[in-house]
């Protein structure tokens, strides 16, 4: 089930879709034959396209998703103590070749370094850092404990786990190794309510500290140029993390998991 996740999940992203829309319709056209559905295709594939790799409605929806928690500050913790600091895995790699900052996803980094910062405001909690990698020989738990330590975390206060291969997954794990203590739950801005969400299923109650924001206020600020409304690589992969949690809440929802 796993595998079948990971192996179909990519095709239902934006570009995927538009792309096999344009194939679609470039076929139908080439063919000669039900000229109208190619007309179609083509120009539905064009316009999911132009609609996802603009400011517009990408900037507007990951936001949503983005601001359902504040960032965490000690205030957050409404008088709990909290004992634990939960950092979610966010990708790395496994060339020997890099440095841990290039074999660590920049998301898995701005995780690791706010987790640290938490920790640090809570002298008494301890780093659990989580994460097993599918595609990779050391698990990632491994390479954020080692650049904790090189930052100059205590390595008494670090906890790893290593086997688990997706936020459901490292939902089941906290459970069972924090269990009822409070803790606070460090992840990526744009997957913090799905991880909040599938940690509730477990009958766990975590504190947000949502990171790695890829929308900005100053953002939609901005005064409106031509060079805006241009198509842009970066609002496309936004639209594909939109897409992607959307779809792993879904995902986790039919299967009874949040």
């Amino acid at each position: 089930m796993f595998l079948f996740k990971k192996l179909v999940s990519p095709l239902l992203f934006p570009l995927p879709v538009s792309v096999l829309l344009l194939l679609a319709g470039v076929l139908l056209l080439w063919s000669g034959r039900r000229k109208r559905a190619g007309v179609l295709a083509v120009t539905l594939g064009t316009g999911l396209l132009l609609l996802f790799s603009s400011p517009f409605f990408p900037g507007w929806a990951l936001r949503r998703l983005e601001q359902q928690y504040p960032y965490y500050t000690p205030a957050a913790a409404a008088g709990r103590e909290v004992k634990w600091v939960v950092v979610l895995s966010g990708g790395s790699n496994d060339d020997p070749s890099l440095p841990l900052t290039g074999r660590l996803s920049p998301e898995s980094i701005a995780r690791l370094v706010e987790g640290i910062r938490i920790a640090r405001q809570h002298p008494g909690a301890r780093l659990f850092l989580t994460g097993g990698v599918p595609e990779s020989i050391r698990p990632e738990s491994h390479l954020l404990r080692e650049l904790s330590i090189d930052l100059g975390f205590p390595r008494e206060r670090i906890v790893i786990e290593g086997k688990t291969r997706d936020t459901e997954e490292q939902a089941v794990a906290i459970r069972q190794v924090v269990g009822r203590d409070a803790f606070v739950l460090v992840t990526s801005a744009s997957h913090m309510a799905r991880s909040v969400a599938l940690c509730r299923r477990q009958g766990l109650e975590p504190i947000p500290a949502p990171t790695a924001h890829r929308i900005r206020r100053a953002m939609r600020r901005e005064p409106l140029t031509l060079r805006k409304l241009y198509p842009s690589v970066y609002y496309l992969d936004a639209a594909t993390t939109l897409v992607y949690e959307r779809l792993g809440l879904l995902w986790a929802r039919l299967r009874g998991n949040a």
